[in-house]
C-alpha cells in the first residue's frame, strides 16, 4: 500500500501526478504515472487537505475518460462528496465532459444527490448539451432491462 499522504502538503502522489498531466496537457510520461499509481494500489477514495476534491473530482474535471474509467474499474467511490457536497458527476457535469459523464452514470454515480447549495449535476450543467446527455444517461439507468445490461457489461 502506498503512503497515503505527503507530509507538508497533505496531498498523495496520484493528487501530484493528477496535477503534473494537467500542467503539461496530455503530456505520456504524466498520464503513465498517474495510471500506475493506481494499478498499484494507491489511496482512490480520499480528499485533498482542503476537504475540496478526490483525485476522481479531479480526473471528472479533466479531459481524460480513460483514466475516469481505470479508477472506476479499481472502485474509487463514484459519490465521494467534498466538504461542499460536490462529487465527481457534478464536476464532469460543469466542466462539459460528457466522456466522463457517461463513465460514471454507467459506473454507479447517483445523479440525485445535492451539494450544500441543494444543487445536482443537472443543475450544474452550463450547456444543454449536456443537461440533454445527462437526461439521456438517467433514462438509461432508470430503465430497468438496460440498467441489468450495464450491469453485466461492467467489467469485473
Amino acid at each position: 500500500m502506498l503512503m497515503p499522504r505527503t507530509k507538508k502538503f497533505g496531498e498523495t502522489a496520484l493528487f501530484k501526478a493528477i496535477e503534473r498531466r494537467a500542467s503539461f496537457g496530455e503530456n505520456k510520461v504524466c498520464a503513465d504515472i498517474v495510471r500506475l499509481l493506481i494499478e498499484n494500489h494507491a489511496t482512490l477514495d480520499i480528499l485533498d487537505i482542503d476537504g475540496k476534491y478526490s483525485p476522481l473530482m479531479k480526473l471528472a474535471r479533466k479531459k481524460q475518460p480513460e483514466l475516469v474509467q481505470l479508477m472506476i474499474e479499481k472502485d474509487a467511490d463514484v459519490d465521494l462528496s467534498s466538504k461542499g457536497g460536490d462529487t465527481p458527476l457534478m464536476h464532469a457535469a460543469e466542466n462539459g465532459r460528457t466522456e466522463n459523464i457517461k463513465l460514471l452514470i454507467e459506473g454507479g454515480a447517483d445523479w440525485g444527490l445535492k451539494n450544500k447549495f441543494g444543487k445536482t449535476a443537472m443543475d450544474l450543467a452550463r450547456t444543454a448539451e449536456v443537461r440533454e446527455l445527462l437526461k439521456s444517461e438517467i433514462q438509461k439507468q432508470t430503465n430497468p432491462f438496460q440498467r441489468f445490461f450495464n450491469l453485466l457489461m461492467r467489467p469485473f
